[in-house]
């Protein structure tokens, strides 16, 4: 979106944010917009030049590189139209669906989303839906979008999401995901209201790869399912509440991103790498969760990661009074849960088998990870399970 409006040429700041706000639903501050630029600049996407000004500092404008004009989105969609969140209440799970009308496949290498009430979106998962299911759900619904999370009654292919704090990032080159022709995009959105009604209709930039890749890019997440079999059940006043959980690769991959998601009271996220020679890597290490800032983040470049390495995870809760984020004043049970006063947590890392044929493999693997942990989690984590699916709407 920035960049699409220095398309024409050269732009000062101040400029810029107007042209943003008068022709998208989104406003930008000062804090927003300049860290965006600067990211721009140092990929080399845009360049910043000081027009001197007589008897004033020298202002900066801004322009696009030639590289700069190559990552201009190509396609920009918006929400049919706008959803309005109540000012109170439990949380929302709401579907929102997009007909793109593509009539050749297509490779995403970043999706791009600006809420236009960003106070009351929590997360927004993105998701490819061929089966028309979505499309029929939505139309069969009297309010825009349809309840649930998850794609239990249509066929998705997931293509990434957003939370507080995520930046926009660019695959890198020869890695992208599959949108196939005919697919409506679905924005699974999770509401926490604010205490005042607000109005969602978010604007979407896709940006997409000129060709297929040569492999295809898998996720690993620890414990699986953000933890709903892990045992969540952090006690008033526990500071220092742990899960761990632990995969061991089949077969030689390429890490590419990793990130971390938990709720109010998550506090530290680790995932660290044990090869096959005990050499010991440390992928990720949030030291002091921000629940406003959910990113991902990318390696500089691939960490190679041989057959028989085990990845193990560690997520930790602080469900104390000494907690200044903890929603909860005293302090009270918290169990696993969607709501955004309920806790969830895991470590994710994005993949790459060292050779395409090895994909089923690892993706058996994992599966076969997920069902250890749904055996495991006996009855309580069943529980979470299904008053997840009842209370989102997805019976």
């Amino acid at each position: 979106m920035i960049l699409s409006h220095l398309r024409t040429g050269p732009v000062h700041g101040y400029e810029l944010k107007r042209k943003v706000s008068a022709t998208t639903a989104f406003t930008l501050n000062n804090n927003t917009l300049y860290p965006a630029l600067r990211r721009f600049e140092e990929s080399g996407a845009v360049r910043k030049t000081a027009v001197q000004q007589e008897g004033r500092p020298p202002r900066h404008v801004y322009e696009l590189t030639a590289d700069g004009r190559e990552q201009l989105h190509d396609m920009i969609v918006e929400l049919p139209v706008g959803y309005g969140v109540p000012a109170d209440g439990p949380d929302v799970y709401r579907n929102f669906v997009v007909p793109l009308n593509l009539t050749d496949d297509k490779w995403v290498r970043a999706i791009e989303l600006h809420p236009s009430a960003r106070t009351v979106v929590h997360h927004v998962l993105f998701f490819a839906d061929t089966s028309g299911a979505a499309r029929e759900a939505d139309a069969a619904d009297p309010e825009p979008g349809f309840p649930g999370m998850g794609g239990r009654r249509w066929r998705n292919a997931p293509l990434g999401g957003w939370a507080l704090g995520t930046q926009p990032h660019m695959y890198p080159d020869g890695v992208a995901l599959p949108l196939r022709k005919g697919s409506d995009l679905v924005f699974q959105y999770h509401f926490h209201p604010s205490g005042k009604p607000e109005t969602e209709r978010s604007v979407i930039g896709l940006y997409f790869a000129d060709k297929a890749p040569a492999r295809t890019l898998t996720g690993i997440q620890l414990p699986p399912l953000f933890g709903v079999f892990a045992g969540i059940d952090i006690p008033p006043g526990q500071k220092d509440f742990r899960v761990r959980d632990s995969f061991v690769l089949p077969v030689d991959v390429d890490a590419v991103a990793t990130g971390a998601h938990a709720h109010y009271l998550g506090r530290e996220m680790k995932l660290t790498a044990t090869l096959p020679s005990g050499e010991q890597k440390t992928l990720l290490w949030i030291k002091r969760w921000d629940f406003a800032w959910q990113d991902r983040y990318y390696f500089k470049d691939f960490v190679t990661l041989p057959k028989g390495t085990r990845l193990d995870a560690e997520v930790a809760w602080d469900n104390s009074a000494d907690n200044p984020d903890n929603p909860s004043d005293p302090p009270t049970r918290v169990t696993w849960g969607e709501q955004s006063t309920d806790e969830m947590g895991a470590v994710g890392l994005q993949v790459l088998p060292h050779v395409e044929s090895d994909l089923a493999t690892l993706q058996d693997a994992y599966r076969q990870h997920v069902r250890q942990a749904m055996m495991s989690g006996g009855i309580s984590g069943f529980r979470n399970a299904i008053g997840a699916i009842r209370r989102s709407g997805g019976r």
